[in-house]
């Protein structure tokens, strides 16, 4: 009977590859698709060793998703040049206010629709719950009996407010998490909460939060 040796770890090290994250694999696709894009003397665009890793420790920091909307909206804006890992993250924040737009044009047809049927007359005895970021882009918008009974002139000014209060919301979330603990985030926090609707707020807003966080909403 044969008797197996066993293999020694550098020797494991070499035959078993480094295990790469999403990002990392995505990155990588994602180059590969664009160096035949862009192309260099009629062959796809050289991608080194280098290279590659100089893309990679630039976007190590992003989701697989974040990789995506970057590539996807430099493919089609890039023509000729090859870009910098920087020309390409500057693309995310189009990317992702594009879908923050996108999010607030649907809550505000769910908010639309809402208001036509609420009864200016009767109360809901269990009325909806809505998250704080809609309640402000309500009030944003002159509040649901604006919304309701406004003409049409008027309705597209309350859908802009609306959609520009939701999306600054998301705005300020999105700055305040990415900041480091320090001073700096401290006067941005305390610039969100000023943002937010709070107990001082009166009409429409006071009627926007009668109706509390719902999920989806």
């Amino acid at each position: 009977m044969e008797i197996k040796k066993p293999v020694p770890i550098n020797a494991l090290a070499k035959i078993s590859p480094r295990p790469v994250c999403s990002t990392e694999r995505t990155v990588r696709e994602r180059l590969a698709r664009l160096s035949e894009l862009i192309r260099k003397d009629g062959a796809a665009y050289p991608l080194t060793p280098v290279l590659v890793g100089l893309w990679i420790d630039a976007f190590a920091d992003l989701t697989p998703q974040q990789v995506d909307a970057a590539f996807s909206k430099a493919e089609r804006s890039l023509k000729a040049f090859w870009p910098s890992p920087g020309e390409v993250r500057a693309f995310i924040s189009t990317a992702e206010a594009s879908a923050a737009e996108a999010e607030a044009a649907e809550r505000w047809e769910i908010v639309r629709a809402y208001a036509v049927k609420l009864s200016p007359d009767y109360p809901e005895k269990n009325p909806p719950r809505i998250r704080p970021r809609t309640q402000q882009a309500i009030a944003a918008a002159g509040g649901l009996d604006r919304i309701r009974d406004c003409d049409a002139d008027a309705l597209v000014w309350c859908r802009k407010e609306f959609i520009k209060s939701y999306v600054r919301w998301g705005e300020l979330e999105q700055d305040q998490y990415l900041l480091p603990d320090g001073e700096i985030k401290n006067l941005l926090t305390e610039a969100a909460r000023k943002f937010l609707p709070g107990p001082k707020n009166a009409g429409p807003a006071e009627q926007a939060k009668q109706i509390e966080a719902r999920n989806g909403v």
